[in-house]
């Protein structure tokens, strides 16, 4: 399979102006009349026509006109000889959606019809140069039965209903802004609607439209109350306002992503629009409100401005999920978002640049684009948007913003137009920095530091690791922010406390007239790793008295790792573990002070995933890393034992609030339950009173999850009774399989079969195939790298099962071996002989291909 490359990038040799669509929905069939204002972009007289296509069946072709019968189609790409130079085409197709399990293209899902077009979905609807710097105005007519479909569809404004012959009917739509196809969407079929309004600053009233399944508007209003906050947000903060007259959200059950940001019509996976308090949890309503709010913000970021081409994704993901970033971040806790954004780059993105999968966050090749729908290009790509706002200034990132719009709005462009943006905006030379989007890998910060004669110099060596990217490691440029503490907690900081590093090596002194410590990467100032020595007493110090409160988290987070690779080192030689007094006392301390949030205090009582501490290991030993936290949680429980008591039983409440302080209380009281667990038993009569009791799905989940570390009787009558309430509602039992692939215990290979086998189970469903198989791989490290083989198997059989009908989902499956090359050889070698396997398909995709063949090259 040959990679398509970024460096053989060519414009289009046609262009496609307007675009009018027929979209006939039959009882069997869907047919699609096309008719394309076409130009030639090239001056190649001769240069044939070629449009991508994929399972289309070819009903005629016609130019200006005439029909066609001197074409070829072949290998998905329709090539017609000697077009003019500029002409009308008009094709006529047959597809099947009602068969589609790719869920790209037009397919059902439940009972209506839906589509999903980025990347290359929308060759699966029609002939088209399936590319985004291809951008069209489109006028969709869609037409179907009034009954089976009374709700037609598509992007834009509706400018024209009619009434047809048989009982159907139809609607035209039109988008009046240029957008490439793969930001088209289609819904058709029978769905209730929640409706609202919304002024903007200028005084235009938009409509919004949400659409859910028969019954579920009453669970989409906090939606809604998302999408006004992140509308008016944006006009404040960016001064962008909504450009259509009409806004609409559709929430299906079956996709393959989280949602679309399609023109006008966004289509989500209805986990992120259907939230109220008895079925979704507190992080539920803050990931519907961050994925509205993303959807919405790509209007601009996206849509008005898209990428030139897909080497570009970066362009608008990473802007968009920076933008969505600073809106949860004013909604909720900005610390805590922090944090929680901070974990899932270092949980999922350096893991990535340190595996077979490693590319910068602008990728030079790719054999499937789906695969580079990665954390790299969103969550680090968002740090590089971060960084640009660190260095240049929040007023000058505005500056940049509104210079960049007035540049760029209709066209698609490229990173470094953004980049030029933002320096010419501010003055600032953003050469260097540029190369964040052409290396990979994460830097490695080594600082050392030194007290003489009233100064105090720290002294920054950067690296940057090989990573299987291969490429340039020269070094990079960005902003090191510090605080500066006195052993008794005093604030020495500097007022520019702003480090800029641009040098492998580098130093930088501070006239303090004393010893300090420092506290480095404040607010995780770039998506580096920093590696200081500090003593536990100095973390203590920086735990207790540091203004930076991401940085006070990242000490207990330091401590916490510091304490398991402690266990780990007595476990090997036969000594028992411990947790230094100082730390559990520092940790009482903070617990205790009522000054703090509830919700922040959560964090630093800090458990790290499995794959954090592995990869502190230079061979991944996942049994003696599962040993050790297994520890860590134990004597972290039994020490704090009565301060989470206490914990718990005062921010228990028999009201449900969604205010920030009831938030709080709850987060706090479930962490703390959450330790206890590592009790077992102990903790039986409170969890069950409380799963019992719950008057919301946040402390429902936390306590059916305690229970999940009780006896088996105990926890088999917890998951039968969560069964038997909740078995009739899709999104609830997401969670009651995740939970169980979850168990760390042999015997959960056993159940996922079972599970598997259960009606409520579709292995067409992204959802349950991410709730159950997803959640093993990904979570239950332990037993998906058991000893015997047997976690591996259970994942490489259902990813042969899968890829002949949703490539996407087995590929992103496939990710889960990207560990490949730090095993021990004999479980490496067990892993093989299923990725050699998983090669051996019949007609593998493409992007299984490639994610699988680069995960064995690591040990080749």
């Amino acid at each position: 399979m040959n990679p398509i490359e970024l460096k053989n990038y060519k414009v289009p040799s046609f262009l496609i102006p307007k675009t009018e669509i027929l979209i006939d929905i039959l009882e069997n069939k869907v047919l699609v009349e096309s008719s394309l204002t076409i130009e030639r972009n090239s001056k190649k007289d001769n240069e044939p026509l070629i449009l991508n296509g994929l399972n289309l069946e070819i009903e005629s072709i016609f130019i200006d006109e005439i029909k066609v019968t001197d074409y070829n189609y072949k290998d998905n790409l329709l090539t017609i000889n000697s077009v003019p130079d500029s002409f009308i085409l008009k094709t006529t197709v047959s597809i099947d959606p009602f068969n589609n399990k790719s869920l790209e293209g037009l397919y059902k899902s439940g009972d209506i019809l839906c589509s999903q077009n980025e990347a290359e979905g929308f060759r699966r609807i029609t002939f088209f140069l399936d590319r985004p710097d291809v951008m069209s105005k489109f006028t969709i007519t869609v037409q179907g039965d009034k009954k089976t479909y009374p709700l037609l569809l598509s992007n834009g404004n509706l400018i024209k209903s009619k009434e047809l012959s048989g009982n159907r009917h139809s609607n035209t739509w039109e988008d009046p802004f240029p957008k490439p196809c793969y930001l088209v969407a289609v819904v058709a079929g029978d769905l209730d609607l929640l409706s609202d309004t919304y002024k903007t600053g200028s005084g235009r009233n938009i409509e919004l439209e949400i659409y859910t399944d028969k019954g579920m508007t009453n669970r989409a209003y906090h939606a809604m109350e998302s999408l006004k906050k992140s509308m008016l947000w944006d006009e404040e903060t960016f001064g962008l306002e909504y450009d259509l007259d009409l806004y609409m959200i559709v929430a299906v059950d079956s996709f393959n992503a989280g949602a679309m940001e399609n023109k006008g019509l966004n289509i989500f996976n209805s986990q992120y629009v259907l939230a109220e308090p008895s079925t979704a949890t507190d992080s539920d309503y803050d990931g519907v409100e961050g994925v509205i709010g993303h959807e919405y913000f790509h209007n601009w970021t996206g849509n008005r401005v898209t990428c030139r081409d897909w080497f570009q994704l970066t362009l608008k993901e990473g802007l968009t999920v920076f933008r969505d970033q600073e809106f949860s971040g004013d909604m909720t806790d900005r610390t805590v978002k922090r944090i929680d954004d901070v974990s899932i780059l270092r949980g999922h993105q350096f893991p990535e640049d340190n595996g077979p999968n490693a590319h910068p966050i602008k990728p030079e090749s790719y054999i499937e684009i789906n695969n580079f729908y990665t954390a790299t290009v969103y969550e680090k790509g968002a740090e590089v948007i971060r960084m640009i706002n660190t260095l240049i200034g929040k007023k000058n990132f505005r500056k940049g913003m509104d210079l960049y719009f007035k540049l760029h709005d209709g066209n698609a462009v490229t990173t470094e137009n953004f980049v030029d943006a933002m320096a010419e905006a501010s003055g600032v030379d953003l050469t260097q920095f540029k190369l964040w989007y052409k290396q990979a890998g994460t830097p490695v910060v080594n600082i050392k530091s030194a007290y003489k004669d009233g100064m105090f110099t720290l002294t920054v060596d950067q690296t940057l690791p090989k990573t299987s990217f291969g490429g340039t490691q020269e070094p990079m440029f960005f902003p090191l922010t510090i605080g500066l503490y006195t052993k008794d907690g005093n604030d020495l900081t500097p007022v520019d406390n702003k480090l800029i590093i641009s040098k492998a090596s580098e130093s930088f002194s501070f006239e303090t007239g004393k010893d300090v410590i420092p506290s480095l990467l404040q607010n995780f100032s770039a998506p580096v790793i920093v590696n200081y020595d500090y003593t536990t007493n100095e973390l203590i110090t920086l735990l207790k008295y540091d203004r930076d409160n991401f940085n006070r988290f990242d000490s207990a987070r330091r401590l916490t790792m510091i304490s398991i690779d402690q266990i780990i080192k007595d476990s090997v030689v036969g000594k028992d573990g411990t947790i230094d007094s100082n730390i559990i006392d520092a940790l009482k301390y903070l617990l205790e002070d009522n000054s703090l949030d509830n919700r922040y205090k959560a964090t630093l009582l800090y458990i790290p995933t499995l794959d954090i501490i592995t990869a502190t290991m230079n061979v991944y030993d996942y049994q003696l890393a599962d040993k050790a936290l297994k520890t860590y949680k134990t004597l972290l429980a039994t020490e704090l034992k009565g301060t989470l008591f206490r914990l718990f039983e005062d921010n228990v409440t028999d009201v449900f609030e969604l205010t920030k302080e009831a938030i709080g209380q709850r987060t706090i009281k479930n962490r703390a339950l959450n330790i206890l667990s590592f009790l077992g038993d102990d903790i039986k009569e409170i969890a069950q009173l409380q799963f019992n009791r719950a008057n919301n799905m946040t402390d429902y989940m936390a306590a059916y999850s305690a229970l999940q570390e009780c006896e088996d009787s105990v926890r088999i009558e917890a998951n039968s009774e969560f069964y038997g309430k909740w078995k009739d509602n899709f999104l609830v039992m997401n969670k009651w399989f995740a939970i169980q692939a979850s168990r760390n215990d042999l015997e959960v290979l056993n159940d996922i079969k079972e599970l598997s086998s259960k009606d409520i189970f579709d292995k067409n469903n992204p959802n349950r195939i991410r709730s159950l198989y997803g959640i093993f791989s990904g979570r239950n490290l332990a037993q998906f790298h058991r000893e015997d083989g047997k976690g591996y198997e259970l994942i490489a059989n259902l990813i042969m099962d899968i890829d002949g009908f949703n490539p996407h989902v087995s590929a992103r499956m496939a990710t889960t071996f990207q560990t490949y090359s730090y095993l021990p050889p004999a479980l490496a070698e067990k892993m093989k002989i299923q990725l050699e396997a998983i090669l051996k398909i019949d007609d593998i995709s493409s992007g299984l291909y490639e994610i699988v063949s680069k995960t064995l090259k690591t040990r080749a």
